[in-house]
């Protein structure tokens, strides 16, 4: 599952977009920020890589509270 599948499930809804600073390392963790776009609203994302192993890689997945100015 790719990492804006995962986000969406995560804010329980669908998002039109994600857009992320650069390609997220497969290291224990590595930090991802991004921006989850939804309608004309972009919620900030923090994706930190919690464990890695036989290239399955599990995901904290933290959804700022209030929309990006």
């Amino acid at each position: 599952m790719r990492v804006k599948e995962l986000i969406e499930q995560f804010a329980e809804q669908k998002a039109d977009g994600l857009v992320c600073n650069g390609g997220l390392r497969a290291e224990v963790g590595a930090i991802q920020r991004c921006a989850l776009i939804v309608g004309a609203d972009k919620l900030g994302v923090t994706v930190t890589v919690l464990n890695v192993e036989d290239g399955d890689i599990k995901f904290d997945i933290q959804i700022d509270e209030r929309p990006m100015v």
